[in-house]
């Protein structure tokens, strides 16, 4: 159940401010939720500039999941807590640890419990969004997909077909970066439609 409100309000939140300049104490960070975590952590460029703009944009949206109701299917929280332990392997593996060796010393119980709540709280920040998304009705434009392979095929120094044609062999990568646009979107739209009064520690 979304709070009435989520749109037009004003939030206070805690938010640790990076200063950038005496006359520059606030700004925004953006929002993390199930698959959408992952994903929109990359299209956020690292400048000093933005690191405020992240935090608020962040501190929103936690602030909107924090306050809305919603019921977290345990089957979702399962699949998303093995995939995050899948993830785990694989990092250890791409550094040459070993993951067996470090899931004896934590303890495959306690592991097992960090994932699942890490799971849960992903899955909640992804189902909140996509019904704001769908509420207000939120979408990917044509237009914002063409621009976004441009942008990869810059990236990449490749060209704007061949991404096209990685993009068609891949339905998953295709799906991804549709989420990718479309997470930012529906954090903009909150952004715009919501004031932040920034508390600093």
């Amino acid at each position: 159940i979304l709070p009435g409100g989520f749109i037009g309000k004003t939030w206070k939140v805690l938010i640790p401010i990076f200063l950038i300049s005496s006359s520059l104490s606030t700004a925004f960070l953006n929002v993390p939720c199930s698959s959408f975590s992952s994903i929109m952590n990359s299209v956020f460029e690292h400048a000093e500039k933005n690191e405020n703009e992240q935090r608020a944009q962040k501190a929103l949206i936690e602030k909107i999941v924090e306050t809305t109701e919603v019921e977290v299917p345990e089957t979702m929280v399962n699949r998303e807590a093995k995939q995050l332990m899948n993830e785990m392997q694989q990092r250890f593996k791409a550094q040459g640890m070993n993951f067996e060796q470090a899931l004896d010393e934590k303890g495959q119980e306690n592991l097992w419990k960090e994932l699942r709540e890490e799971a849960a709280k992903r899955v909640k920040n992804s189902l909140v969004l996509a019904e704001i998304a769908t509420k207000e009705n939120i979408t990917v434009s044509e237009e914002q997909f063409e621009n976004k392979i441009k942008e990869l095929a810059a990236l990449y120094h490749a060209q704007e077909k061949d991404v096209y044609t990685q993009l068609a062999k891949n339905l998953n990568m295709t799906s991804a970066l549709t989420q990718q646009i479309l997470a930012q979107n529906i954090t903009n739209y909150l952004m715009d439609n919501n004031k932040v009064n920034y508390v600093s520690k």
